[in-house]
């Protein structure tokens, strides 16, 4: 029994990435559509194939994570600005349901792509030797170990620490301004890029967020099933906690994404919530996340 739970523990946090990318350019007229395709093609198997964790993991343990690039001019031939949403999740404990973990829109992206580029990455070299080529994968390299880290939090509490630290380092080593090449570079706390997600993610200002983070995945949604009454409890508890961060943070981009992230799962918590509670949790996500009020109104 001590060898199954042993095995199980490391199990659920033993994942790798299941990627899926899509890329429209409706917008580029006068280049071959193909390119695009060509594109999607070199994402899925560079996002895919690329070992991410130290770990070893089974296929239907990999971390679904979908990117969808949008191309919405060529600045100059083969070089593109758009941007670039991602969305991703992780299983519920014996449930067939999967819970948003991970949702963003970057739109500053620009990179070099034609058909014969091949997509490389290192954590040794994230810059490369031409920085607008480099600039592609070091996105999704840092992303993708944002999406890592959020997914091994939220079974073990602090448990992405090493993926969180590892984007940190593609923010350092990434191309920067004097390549002409925006969303790196550092804008104070309270900015609303790459730098400050990261800045943020591991500030020790936001270390109640990362037990919240985890305590609302595997105490409460884990729970869900085995024990009802008591992880509805746990994720009541975290409310003020999350009212505290909120109000601690204000525009904060890290609450920004949280909310953006799980308001819709909060909305169908709600929704289920004791009905003597219901009201002032509707109002408490109203102040807190005034952006999705619209959402939190609906609860009935």
């Amino acid at each position: 029994m001590l060898l199954f739970l042993l095995v199980f523990s490391i199990k659920l946090k033993a994942q790798d990435i299941r990627g899926n990318v899509e890329v429209t350019a409706h917008r580029i007229q006068g280049i071959d559509n193909s390119v695009f395709k060509d594109l999607e093609t070199n994402l899925n198997a560079f996002i895919n194939n690329h070992k991410w964790t130290d770990e070893d993991f089974a296929p239907d343990e990999r971390i679904e994570c979908n990117y969808h690039i949008v191309i919405n001019e060529m600045t100059e031939k083969n070089v593109f600005r758009g941007t670039l949403s991602i969305q991703a999740s992780r299983p519920v404990y014996n449930t067939n349901y999967k819970s948003p973990t991970f949702t963003i829109q970057d739109s500053e992206i620009k990179f070099y792509y034609e058909s014969s580029t091949v997509l490389q990455f290192s954590d040794n070299d994230v810059a490369g030797t031409n920085a607008l080529i480099s600039n592609l994968t070091a996105l999704v390299a840092y992303y993708t170990y944002i999406v890592i880290g959020f997914d091994y939090d939220s079974f073990e509490l602090n448990g992405g620490e090493k993926y969180f630290r590892k984007a940190e380092n593609v923010v350092l080593n990434a191309p920067k301004d004097q390549d002409n090449i925006p969303g790196w570079e550092a804008k104070g706390t309270q900015g609303r890029n790459r730098h400050a997600l990261i800045n943020q993610i591991l500030n020790p200002r936001y270390k109640d967020f990362r037990e919240m983070w985890y305590n609302y995945h595997r105490k409460g949604l884990d729970e869900m099933l085995q024990d009802p009454e008591g992880a509805v409890n746990n994720i009541l508890k975290i409310v003020p906690e999350l009212k505290n961060l909120a109000r601690s943070n204000t525009g904060s981009y890290l609450m920004q994404i949280y909310f953006t992230t799980k308001a819709d799962e909060w909305v169908n918590f709600l929704n289920k919530a004791p009905q003597e509670e219901k009201q002032k949790l509707v109002q408490d996500f109203m102040q807190m996340d005034v952006s999705n009020s619209n959402k939190y109104r609906r609860v009935r």
